[in-house]
């Protein structure tokens, strides 16, 4: 029995590791400042949505092509 969760908590341990990998494609625009942002991808574009900004609410793409 220990044998079958020692496996699985190995291979969890392992695939969680190898999930956290970060490329980073440009940086925010100088003087960028928000809160509560959230950043997502879709169709091979990169968004950042900000928050609270002091200028209210911003939504940057970044393309990859």
């Amino acid at each position: 029995m220990i044998r079958p969760l020692l496996l699985f908590v190995g291979l969890l341990a392992f695939a969680s590791f190898h999930a956290q990998t970060w490329t980073s494609f440009a940086s925010v625009p100088n003087g960028f400042v928000s809160d509560h942002s959230l950043g997502f991808a879709l169709e091979g574009s990169g968004y950042l949505v900000a928050g609270q900004t002091p200028y209210g609410f911003r939504i940057l793409r970044h393309a990859s092509s």
